[in-house]
Formats: C-alpha cells, sequence, structure tokens
C-alpha cells in the first residue's frame, strides 16, 4: 500500500472540509467524504484510476443527497439589512417642481432619476416612492394631501 497516495487523499479530505469550514457553504465538505471513500478504496486494494473515479462518484452521490439536506435543516433566518436607497420605498416627498412623466429629484442630496406612473405631480403635491427600478426611482401622486 502506497502510503504518499493515503496521505494525498488524507490532505484532501482535510482540505475540502477546511474550505468548507471557512466558507460555510455546506457544498466543500461533500468532496471531502468522497475523498474518505477514495481513500477506503485504496485500503481495499483498488487501483488509482478507480480510486479517482470512486472519489468522483461517491462526491456527486454526496452532495446530491447532502447538500440539500445540509441547507434545509442549517437554513439560518437572516434578516436582511436594507440599502439606504431601498429604505425610500414607501417614503412620502414634497415635490418641489412639476413631475409629468420623467424628471430629477434630490434625496438626501443624491440626483436621483424618476419616473412618474400616474397623475401629473405639481410643485408643492406629495408623492410616494413605489419601487426602485436600476437607479430610477418610480413615484406615484398622493392622493389626497398630508
Amino acid at each position: 500500500m502506497n502510503t504518499a497516495i493515503i496521505i494525498i487523499w488524507i490532505i484532501i479530505a482535510l482540505t475540502f472540509l477546511l474550505v468548507d469550514v471557512f466558507t460555510s457553504s455546506f457544498l466543500f465538505v461533500w468532496f471531502g467524504i468522497g475523498a474518505l471513500v477514495a481513500l477506503a478504496s485504496l485500503i481495499l486494494g483498488a487501483p488509482l484510476e478507480l480510486q479517482i473515479v470512486i472519489f468522483l462518484i461517491s462526491s456527486l452521490i454526496s452532495i446530491a443527497i447532502g447538500y440539500p439536506w445540509a441547507r434545509k435543516k442549517f437554513k439560518v433566518n437572516i434578516k436582511q439589512i436594507k440599502t439606504r436607497e431601498e429604505e425610500f420605498i414607501g417614503t412620502i416627498h414634497k415635490s418641489e417642481k412639476d413631475i409629468i412623466e420623467k424628471s430629477n429629484i434630490t434625496l438626501d442630496g443624491v440626483l436621483w432619476r424618476v419616473i412618474n406612473r400616474g397623475e401629473i405631480i405639481n410643485k408643492g403635491d406629495s408623492f410616494k416612492i413605489i419601487e426602485l427600478k436600476g437607479n430610477q426611482i418610480i413615484i406615484e401622486k398622493l392622493k389626497g394631501e398630508l
């Protein structure tokens, strides 16, 4: 039995395990399991070519079974932090000029391109930010003044 190959399979298994620990992706550990199965095949006397095939097949099988299970089992509900721009959605502002279809407005010192979905917004009217589309803000005139 070739001890160099044993050490190589152990190094491969540990490397994949460490990569998974540092990335927290639950993807690479399955290759480590494949390396351990290949190591077992070496101990049972399989030639190197068969060990590599066993490594690949056992890795793919363990990924197909283990990865979905691990993602489901260890799924963590992480509260998404909104970007500053996403926090604009739903806010109400007063128009500093007439906005027919498209215009530019300044929010928090940043110039934005706005698209008006609805009635013409006159200077002094209130509007609500509906959504962000790329670098454009979609707005609607507020029905009834605040």
